[in-house]
């Protein structure tokens, strides 16, 4: 983010097609203590692309790593009955009109409403 900070894409489409997913945000639930290491801050923790990813140790040489072929990796919500709601995106100027932002409502770890 404007060369400072890093943030969490999951790539979604073959080599020169331009489909990813910005994570922007995560309920964290295991290694706080960590997280709050790496923060230097106890309150929100992974609220927002920068935050979530110096709470979670990432770093540029994870570029480029496979969801299926290393030890990232996400898990399915355990709660399969959860309200998505779908909003324009935040936070740019292009496509800013478009649908292309999803989370759980009512999630308190959701990086901006």
């Amino acid at each position: 983010i404007y060369g400072m900070h890093y943030c969490f894409n999951v790539v979604t489409a073959l080599e020169g097609v331009g489909e990813a997913v910005l994570i922007r945000a995560l309920e964290p639930i295991e290694g706080l203590d960590l997280m709050h290491q790496r923060r230097g801050t106890s309150s929100n923790l992974c609220k927002g692309p920068a935050n979530l990813v110096k709470a979670m140790g990432m770093h540029k040489g994870m570029n480029c790593w496979s969801l299926t072929e290393s030890d990232l990796f996400i898990l399915p919500a355990e709660n399969t009955n959860l309200k998505i709601v779908t909003t324009t995106r935040i936070g740019l100027t292009q496509g800013a009109d478009l649908p292309y932002r999803f989370y759980i409502s009512g999630n308190k770890f959701v990086s901006r409403k």
